[in-house]
């Protein structure tokens, strides 16, 4: 294949160029790169989808009862179903300021997804995130609900795009 090629596994003796910018693709990828994604596929192989769905659910099930366990949903209202074969790997709850907790969780270090107008989704990678992970944000999410951080004027500007 050739980068940059209209057609690079078509392994052309011809070089045709791409439609508009992929033509300007060129080299060769990065080595360091290439390793780093390698040992990263590397750990699939220690992992079945059985494994990891498992883990899945365990987390997004640790997360929400810990919400409960908290009293955060007196806060927040949970939106993932309980049902586990009807959710994914990741936590979606609804509150009036999502946007300024979601900055406010990220300045802290969790990192989390906001929807306008108002969710907050809490993601979780089964093979690299924790059960310590979780536990982690659930304190640091009610420290900053307790404290009403995410009320503080620079969580209050929200950019254009989110």
């Amino acid at each position: 294949g050739w980068l940059g090629h209209k057609d690079p596994f078509a392994f052309s003796s011809q070089y045709d160029a791409g439609e508009g910018v992929q033509r300007y693709q060129a080299g060769t990828p990065p080595i360091i790169s290439m390793v780093a994604l390698n040992a990263a596929l590397d750990v699939f192989e220690k992992a079945t989808i059985k494994q990891i769905r498992a883990k899945s659910i365990a987390l997004t099930e640790f997360f929400m009862e810990g919400l409960g366990s908290r009293g955060l949903l007196q806060t927040l209202a949970c939106l993932t179903p309980r049902d586990a074969a009807r959710r994914g790997s990741q936590v979606s709850v609804a509150h009036e300021h999502a946007w300024g907790l979601s900055q406010a969780l990220i300045e802290a270090g969790v990192v989390v997804d906001f929807r306008a107008p108002d969710i907050l989704r809490f993601g979780f990678a089964p093979l690299y995130n924790s059960f310590k992970d979780a536990e982690s944000a659930l304190n640091t999410l009610a420290v900053i609900i307790a404290e009403e951080r995410y009320l503080e004027e620079r969580f209050a500007t929200r950019p254009t795009v989110t």
